[in-house]
């Protein structure tokens, strides 16, 4: 199930991604995820199969928007400057029943 569309409250606690998720029963259940497990910084810009992002960005939030969830912040380069980078949630972060999992 397509997770923006499918979740209410979604916030990010560090690198931890929480929203209340709707079930195949109609109802909502509250779930979480951890990005850096799935997420890495490549020399200032987010990207997936990776791990660790947290401890090179700042600034981080989630945005919702008619394209679906997108994480942005500032992603800290190899050089030591930041750069603004983003990365499409819903392109491998699903609602399946109510539980947020990485595809």
């Amino acid at each position: 199930m397509t997770f923006t569309l499918s979740s209410t409250d979604i916030y990010l606690e560090g690198s931890v991604l929480w929203a209340t998720c709707q079930t195949r029963d109609g109802s909502y259940k509250r779930s979480c995820i951890d990005l850096s497990q799935f997420v890495g910084n490549g020399n200032g810009g987010l990207h997936w199969d990776g791990e660790e992002f947290h401890h090179t960005a700042k600034e981080l939030t989630v945005k919702p928007t008619v394209h679906g969830t997108w994480l942005a912040g500032m992603v800290q380069t190899a050089d030591g400057g930041w750069h603004e980078s983003g990365l499409l949630l819903d392109q491998r972060i699903e609602n399946q029943d109510g539980h947020l999992v990485y595809l």
